[in-house]
């Protein structure tokens, strides 16, 4: 079994393509995760052989 999205414009066969299709029409509630926080950053003075 193959997943496909027939509208009148495409098929669109490719899972990942159909989430994004359906997200770009119908974005909420999305079906993709979103952003993540940016990721911490440590503070210098924790960086091997920093200055104390």
């Amino acid at each position: 079994m193959l997943p496909a999205l027939d509208d009148d414009r495409a098929v669109i066969t490719q899972p990942l393509a159909i989430v994004e299709y359906h997200d770009e029409g119908y974005p909420k509630p999305s079906l993709l995760p979103g952003v993540p926080p940016p990721a911490a950053t440590p503070s210098r003075a924790d960086w091997p052989g920093a200055p104390r």
